[in-house]
């Protein structure tokens, strides 16, 4: 019993030691001494609340449905693509591209995607559309 007690007692020290040792690791930033032995005021912490919602512009805003080809893929007939049918369209040209190398651009929705202009989509631009419909 008092075996046991003493070992007990020694791995809770030992525990002890060691997340102690953890923390005076860290630094506190908001307790550094200046020059002149002033404390620097805390750093102010991002806001969650701010954060925008990185990717296409079409998964921001939906765009409207203007070609033939855009109609195709609007599936509620709101005159609108919603995410899901802007990747149904997108994951149509990708293997549009796929068959033929490249596909030409005809609405303003897949323009950003013809990255040097020339009025194609070529299989060397086509891992933008790849990244944006995962």
């Amino acid at each position: 019993m008092n075996k046991s007690f003493g070992l007990t007692v020694i791995f809770l020290a030992a525990g002890c030691i060691v997340v102690e040792s953890a923390f005076a690791q860290l630094i506190r930033y908001d307790r550094r001494k200046l020059p002149g032995g002033r404390v620097a005021a805390p750093a102010a912490r991002p806001s969650t609340a701010k954060a925008a919602v990185t990717g296409p512009a079409w998964m921001q805003t939906p765009p409207r449905v203007v070609t033939s080809e855009e109609r195709k893929f609007d599936l509620n007939r709101d005159g609108y693509l919603q995410p899901s049918e802007a990747k149904s369209l997108l994951s149509s040209l990708v293997s549009q591209i796929s068959s033929s190398g490249r596909v030409a651009v005809t609405s303003d929705f897949v323009k950003p995607y013809d990255r040097n202009g020339d009025g194609f989509i070529s299989r060397y631009e086509v891992g933008s559309i790849q990244t944006d419909i995962q």
